[in-house]
């Protein structure tokens, strides 16, 4: 009985660290947003809230609902679109799931202002519906979604796996996590030749995935959920460019683990041929807190420069600690567990081949 009580008190305290750690991640990982970092139980019910941490990952929860009320509020509404928001209030965000409460509080503040993004981009709204019945019906979005956990779960055994709610918003984030779990702004998954034509920006063309990708940024986020449980520096405010970037390409690293592929290839594609220049730059800069050169800005990017590029540079690190470790289960425990980054880097070795920039 001792040992019962002893075994209900550490679930208890995990899960109080799982829920500290996704309300902090919901505020300091903005930029795990749009396309960057970002999938049954698919029925009309509303799941219940975690109490629980879910180590299994067929177990896990993948919650679509959300979704068929926004298709069901937009069809009622176009293409007039005169009364809303008020749909959007009482249809969509009234009904909607714990997930979706936490989104709207995350990333959509308001019926509003999720009303006037849908006025300004109805061509795009009006493409993504068939990508949307695709995710809310199909079950291979949830079949590669479980596959992806369970490749995490053989190399981290105690990886945990709360609910994935992918809901619709209003294209602020294609993947983020909060006290719900993980959550998909579904946008950002709903690519097809008619969405990419009719996408607002640059931003959202360039970071839309099709359903079938939508693990890539699921794998993602999971990986963050881990990270928010054993990595020290995840939840503090004064991250150094070096620690954010080992998050945030820690994550699309282990994202390529476990899922066969990161969202992020166009940065890769960019970057590669650029490596050494970037590192000779990344290293004057990476014990300052200053990120805006090279994290969540792809607001200002410019064709001579991506933004997001520390997502490349992270991943490059971890890569290189990864194929220098024996055990490669421990090297992935290790990655998602960094305690000292400037440690963590000296032991991948990376950078130590490039030649010395003049």
């Amino acid at each position: 009985m001792r040992s019962l009580c002893v075994q209900r008190r550490a679930a208890m305290g995990e899960f109080a660290t799982l829920l500290m750690f996704c309300l902090a991640v919901a505020v300091a990982l903005v930029g795990c947003g749009g396309g960057g970092g970002t999938r049954s139980s698919s029925g009309g019910s509303t799941p219940t809230p975690p109490t629980s941490i879910n180590g299994d990952p067929l177990a896990a929860v993948i919650e679509t609902s959300d979704l068929r009320r926004f298709i069901d509020v937009y069809r009622s509404e176009a293409p007039n679109f005169v009364d809303l928001e008020n749909s959007i209030q009482r249809r969509y965000f009234d009904p909607g799931t714990p997930g979706l409460k936490s989104f709207i509080t995350l990333r959509i503040t308001n019926a509003n202002l999720m009303a006037q993004t849908v006025r300004r981009s109805p061509a795009f709204y009006a493409a993504i519906i068939p990508q949307l019945e695709d995710i809310s019906t199909n079950p291979l979005i949830a079949t590669r979604t479980r596959t992806a956990f369970q490749s995490l779960k053989n190399l981290v055994p105690d990886a945990v796996f709360p609910p994935t709610t992918f809901v619709v918003g209003r294209l602020t984030t294609g993947g983020t996590v909060s006290d719900q779990g993980i959550l998909m702004g579904s946008e950002f998954v709903s690519a097809s030749p008619s969405a990419l034509a009719a996408a607002p920006n640059a931003f959202i063309a360039n970071n839309l995935l099709p359903p079938a990708d939508a693990v890539l940024i699921v794998a993602h986020e999971a990986a963050h959920i881990q990270q928010g449980r054993w990595m020290p520096f995840f939840n503090r405010n004064n991250r150094t460019l070096l620690e954010t970037t080992l998050i945030e390409g820690g994550a699309d690293f282990i994202a390529e683990l476990t899922a066969g592929a990161h969202s992020n290839t166009r940065l890769a594609a960019w970057a590669t041929p650029r490596e050494a220049a970037l590192w000779a730059e990344f290293q004057t800069q990476m014990n300052g807190t200053d990120i805006s050169r090279w994290l969540y800005n792809q607001g200002t990017a410019t064709p001579d420069r991506p933004g997001d590029i520390g997502y490349f540079i992270g991943r490059r690190i971890c890569q290189a600690y990864y194929d220098r470790q024996v055990n490669k289960a421990q090297a992935v425990r290790d990655i998602l567990s960094i305690a000292d980054a400037n440690a963590f880097l000296t032991a991948s070795g990376y950078g130590a081949t490039f030649p010395r920039q003049r």
